[in-house]
């Protein structure tokens, strides 16, 4: 082949040569990370220790942010329960709570619907606890940290306004209010007839009174900023 000759390629290489500049035009370039604010404290926990993150934790949530691409439409996060109940806080004083539940909907780069993300928890998580060795005095020395179990911990202390900031884009009267019933200690008692006045307004200590009492907190609905005696308002 002389220097002025170029070489031509068979019919076939030129039209494959075609397809894969095609293909290589339509394809999107894959998702770019996305940084949103959401409950990552579990993760923190572990890595303030340097301990390898389970892979139960935050597992949908981790997932659904290594795939979404925002280029395709923000992600939708939104409220449908909300949970009120009562803790100790650092002090170890009871203290009144709450935490929610989301639901996360986006798309990938391609733009298909990603699987969601049904139960987002934001207002608690579960802190690994560690613990260091001991001198023979029972004096903690340095060393490498152990794990030694998990605590959970609340963050969003009850408040009404803070409930109408966190569910202010939603129909109130949609969402499912529960209070819990029992304690932390494996009292998994809840009710979740509440509606949105009671649950926003009354103490605790009413809350509790209300789901024990026959009926159930409908048994007593709350009208213009008092608790209404259905067979009282009949007389």
């Amino acid at each position: 082949m002389s220097d002025l000759e170029v070489e031509t390629p068979y019919p076939e290489e030129q039209a494959d040569e075609e397809v894969e500049k095609d293909n290589d035009e339509e394809i999107p370039q894959e998702a770019s990370l996305v940084d949103i604010k959401y409950n990552d404290y579990a993760q923190k926990a572990y890595r303030k220790y340097k301990f390898k993150i389970p892979d139960e934790v935050d597992r949908y949530e981790r997932r659904f942010l290594e795939d979404v691409d925002e280029r395709n439409g923000k992600i939708k996060r939104k409220v449908y329960k909300v949970i009120r109940c009562r803790a100790l806080d650092k002090d170890g004083k009871a203290q009144d709570y709450l935490y929610y539940v989301e639901r996360w909907d986006g798309k990938d780069y391609l733009g298909n619907e990603l699987p969601p993300v049904a139960e987002h928890v934001e207002g608690k998580y579960e802190e690994v606890q560690v613990r260091f060795k001991v001198d023979q005095r029972g004096k903690p020395k340095k060393s490498e940290p152990q794990q030694r179990g998990k605590k959970t911990v609340y963050y969003i202390p009850f408040k009404k306004s803070t409930l109408d900031k966190i569910i202010k884009d939603v129909d109130k009267d949609a969402i499912e209010y529960i209070v819990r019933i029992g304690n932390e200690k494996g009292d998994t008692r809840r009710d979740n007839t509440f509606d949105y006045n009671q649950f926003a307004n009354l103490p605790y200590a009413k809350l509790i009174e209300l789901s024990f009492q026959p009926g159930g907190p409908r048994a007593t609905p709350y009208v213009h900023g008092v608790l209404e005696d259905k067979d009282k308002s009949k007389k």
